[in-house]
């Protein structure tokens, strides 16, 4: 339930962005892993790493949280998505 409720909140916020989510928003059709396409996908993925955001690049951004992850890790995905994206 924590890694969905973080999945959930990933999609909204890039969704209020304006993001490109490729996986369903209805919880009970996708797991807890979120991809989205972005125009500067490599870009994003560097700028991710440079900030010890951890996420995938494989057919879009893919992030993954689990239950060590916060909401806090989310909000600095997304910090990261609003710099680049900006």
């Amino acid at each position: 339930a924590h890694a969905e409720g973080l999945a959930t909140r990933c999609i909204d916020g890039l969704l209020e962005r304006g993001g490109d989510v490729v996986t369903p928003r209805d919880p009970t059709q996708r797991a807890s892993v979120v991809v989205a396409r972005h125009p500067e996908l490599q870009r994003l993925f560097d700028r991710c790493r440079e900030r010890g955001v951890d996420i995938g690049a494989i057919g879009g951004i893919r992030v993954d949280p689990a239950g060590f992850n916060t909401e806090a890790d989310i909000d600095r995905f997304l910090a990261c998505y609003d710099e680049v994206s900006g």
